[in-house]
């Protein structure tokens, strides 16, 4: 590192937000009580309908952890990743016209028409809105 020169680059690529830690332990709490609670009703034997129900809150659970620390939004050099515990969606740079905030969600508009939401990762909408805006917007003045 050089004198003078930042310690973090905010404009630096690939830029990760994945879902903050207060989020995620809220997440994780939830799902952990979702399998205690289906773990101890299984043990009262109610009757089978009854305990496949408390078998997908389990499921339900353990899969909203998973998908917790798996999410992100990747802005890369010259795309959009969001991945999920459902796999990953890619979008060129070039597809994207803005980004606003809407109702606390992050919206990008697309070129074809109409708006991509993004997930929400439990950091403020406007520290996500302004980096995709700014990433779009370098990638307009480039072409």
């Amino acid at each position: 590192m050089r004198p003078g020169e930042p310690i973090f680059d905010p404009e630096a690529l690939p830029r990760v937000f994945r879902i903050t830690t207060g989020a995620k332990s809220v997440v994780a709490g939830a799902g952990l009580l979702l399998v205690v609670v289906a773990i101890l009703f299984l043990f009262l034997r109610p009757p089978w309908p009854l305990q496949a129900a408390a078998g997908l809150l389990a499921m339900f659970g353990v899969l909203g952890i998973l998908d917790a620390m798996i999410s992100r939004i990747i802005l890369g050099p010259e795309e959009l990743i969001l991945i999920s515990l459902l796999g990953r969606r890619r979008y060129p740079r070039a597809t994207f016209l803005s980004a606003k905030v809407e109702n606390d969600v992050v919206c990008l508009e697309l070129r074809s028409g109409g708006w991509l939401q993004l997930p929400r990762t439990g950091d403020h909408a406007l520290i996500v809105r302004n980096a995709a805006h700014a990433w779009i917007r370098r990638g307009i003045s480039h072409h």
